[in-house]
């Protein structure tokens, strides 16, 4: 080794303590404020129920190893997580009465970033001779494949896309998750062992050969929900109305988008903010347009805050009724009022439209985030699974033999530390039928 490179190689080593000896301090200083409750509401607030408490109480004992192996025990892209999970937790927090919860988030991240990995993620068990394929590489994917692959089965996992990470790739853009983050994550998953191969679309035919084949034990399916949901008005049919998962679709694979100056997007959740801060970079003049108040928004604070920062327009109480257009290009959207009723079925207030109230905008783009949307008869009409067959229905997963039907393609459109925990509950019922 020269000794340039014994220079750089040092500097690095001394970086890197500068950096743990800041991560420690900044550690001490977050993790202190926790009350370590009798009754810990954050474990109630998150979708999983991870034991935050525990993991807090570990880093503020010095444990940082036990604290990670925790943290990886719930998910294998940790880093990734703390970025974008909604992080509930921090809302049910009690100090969130007086000010803001635990940022649990925060204290994941730098755990996860100064830290390494732990010994304990390169661990499994003896391999078992019994093979496991995975159709998607999201975030219900990656988890049922980290699960398997752990337990002692052979894991390939087959993605439609070149890139691998489905929609924390397809959906979420660079600037709130860095690609080079996930990459690093699917990465340290290969070293596991788990096999993938992108590229690879698994239609009826291909999915009729994987089963026929005999090498797989159990097929899980884990590819989302990518079915746009529509407003259904007048006008939708202009080229100039675009929907706003293809759009982030199109963005984040470097694809030419063309959008006019002034855009509308509908819609109130993570997707709505994401294309309207996408749209700004592109030059446009954004305004959110959604139906309720922003105490009902369903996407998270953190990210309407990010929005609210960047001087996106939003105009609540109000939906489209219409979509004027001229030419069959949009010029403006006719609009409607509304107040808040008694809930409905999302225990949300319903939005009632006020007669009389209504109003045009102009505008040139109309971009759709209400949603998206899957079932198991689109997914059974997908692969060509046969409905005769016995079919177990779980809170968050489906079984139908030895196929498992999990994450937002079972659900519907959820968060990721709900596909999370659909790809847990699967992996535990798999493994037993298994043994």
């Amino acid at each position: 080794m020269s000794n340039n490179e014994e220079l750089k190689k040092y500097e690095n080593k001394e970086k890197n303590k500068k950096n743990k000896k800041v991560a420690i301090k900044e550690l001490e200083e977050l993790t202190n404020r926790c009350l370590q409750c009798k009754i810990p509401k954050c474990i109630e607030g998150c979708p999983h129920k991870f034991d935050i408490p525990r993991f807090v109480k570990l880093i503020k004992e010095k444990k940082y190893n036990k604290a990670l192996e925790l943290y990886f025990e719930l998910t294998p892209f940790p880093s990734t997580l703390s970025l974008i999970c909604p992080h509930t937790c921090e809302e049910s927090c009690v100090l969130s009465k007086k000010g803001a919860g635990l940022p649990v988030s925060k204290i994941k991240r730098i755990l996860s970033t100064n830290f390494g990995v732990p010994k304990s993620f390169f661990k499994l068990e003896k391999r078992n001779g019994k093979s496991i394929a995975i159709i998607g590489s999201g975030p219900a994917g990656l988890k049922a494949a980290f699960t398997t692959v752990k337990s002692g089965y052979n894991v390939t996992i087959f993605e439609k896309y070149n890139e691998l990470g489905g929609m924390l790739v397809l959906g979420i853009p660079e600037f709130r998750l860095p690609r080079k983050i996930i990459r690093s994550e699917i990465d340290r998953l290969k070293k596991l062992g788990i096999k993938f191969k992108n590229n690879y679309e698994v239609d009826k035919r291909a999915f009729q050969k994987l089963i026929n084949s005999g090498e797989y034990s159990a097929i899980i399916i884990a590819i989302g929900a990518h079915t746009p949901r529509k407003m259904n008005i007048k006008g939708e049919d202009s080229p100039d109305v675009l929907q706003a998962l293809n759009f982030l679709k199109d963005y984040n694979l470097n694809k030419k988008i063309e959008i006019r100056k002034k855009v509308a997007v509908i819609g109130g959740g993570n997707v709505a903010f994401d294309t309207a801060r996408v749209s700004k970079r592109l030059g446009a003049d954004v305004t959110i347009l959604y139906r309720r108040s922003e105490n009902e928004m369903p996407g998270s604070k953190h990210e309407l805050n990010k929005v609210i920062e960047e001087d996106i327009k939003i105009n609540y109480l109000t939906t489209p009724i219409e979509i004027l257009t001229k030419n069959n290009r949009v010029e403006k959207l006719k609009l409607i009022k509304l107040k808040l009723g008694e809930p409905d079925k999302s225990g949300r207030p319903r939005p009632i439209p006020i007669d009389g109230s209504e109003y045009e905008m102009e505008f040139e783009t109309v971009i759709e985030a209400i949603g998206q949307k899957t079932s198991l008869d689109m997914v059974f009409e997908r692969f060509g699974i046969n409905k005769n067959n016995n079919i177990h229905i779980e809170n968050d997963f489906a079984k139908i033999d030895n196929i498992f039907i999990i994450g937002d393609c079972f659900t519907g459109p959820s968060t990721v530390i709900e596909s999370i925990k659909s790809a847990d509950h699967a992996c535990e019922m798999l493994i037993n039928d298994l043994k």
